[in-house]
């Protein structure tokens, strides 16, 4: 009974060892920079953190000063890809429009509708053509604008004029009409009036003068009998 424990525990010593024999791998039997358990591990600077930015492919190369060099995307260009030399970035457009490539020192912005200039940075102001009919304004709205139209009036320009509105402006007008032929009227009459005095030697007004100034002198006489003269009164005191 204790041979064959003992028996079963040597077996078990002797998987184990193999089990772990055949996981491990010592250094001295990986490959060159390798080493670890199953050469896991590398000594390699390149494959111990991300050396090149911008997805640039790091190059191990002892021979330099940092080990390595790093082989950049075109557009990118430093020691380790860090400048973005490309024309169109992702912003050149503003996020308003497609950056595309001209020429190897230009580019072109597609803007999207609303937007314009070298890099659609100018937003289109979409009432500077647009005409308001009747008084009405217009105000730019998100890629649109609205005519904001007077009482009386709509549609997209204002253009309809309302019944209510019809009538108010044919009264305005009347009265337009009216107060200008009075004036017309007025200044004519002083026209005509100054013509005859100056012109002809007629003045028409000039009796209705002497009658008013006949009048007024009649007035002005019975006042003055009316009123009775100061009568100034002396005491003397005789002892």
């Amino acid at each position: 009974s204790a041979t064959t424990i003992t028996t079963a525990a040597s077996s078990a010593t002797t998987i184990a060892t193999t089990a772990i024999q055949s996981n491990f791998n010592p250094i001295n039997n990986c490959t060159s920079g390798s080493f670890g358990i199953n050469c896991m591990f590398t000594d390699s600077i390149c494959n111990t953190t991300q050396l090149c930015f911008n997805n640039g492919s790091c190059i191990e190369n002892k021979t330099l000063e940092n080990g390595y060099s790093c082989d950049c995307l075109e557009g990118f260009e430093g020691i380790d890809c860090q400048d973005d030399e490309r024309l169109c970035k992702p912003f050149t457009c503003f996020d308003r429009g497609n950056c595309t490539n001209i020429s190897s020192i230009d580019f072109k912005c597609t803007c999207d509708d609303g937007y314009k200039g070298k890099n659609c940075e100018i937003t289109v102001d979409l009432c500077n053509n647009v005409t308001c009919q009747n008084g009405g304004v217009c105000f730019q709205t998100y890629l649109n604008y609205t005519c904001q139209c007077l009482s009386g009036y709509k549609g997209l320009h204002c253009e309809i004029a309302e019944t209510s509105g019809i009538i108010r402006t044919y009264v305005a007008k009347s009265f337009g009409y009216i107060a200008i032929l009075m004036l017309s009227g007025l200044i004519g009459f002083l026209v005509i009036m100054d013509a005859l005095k100056y012109i002809f030697g007629i003045d028409p007004a000039q009796s209705q003068r002497n009658y008013m100034r006949k009048k007024y002198l009649e007035k002005f006489r019975k006042k003055k009998k009316i009123i009775q003269p100061k009568v100034i009164r002396r005491f003397h005191y005789i002892n």
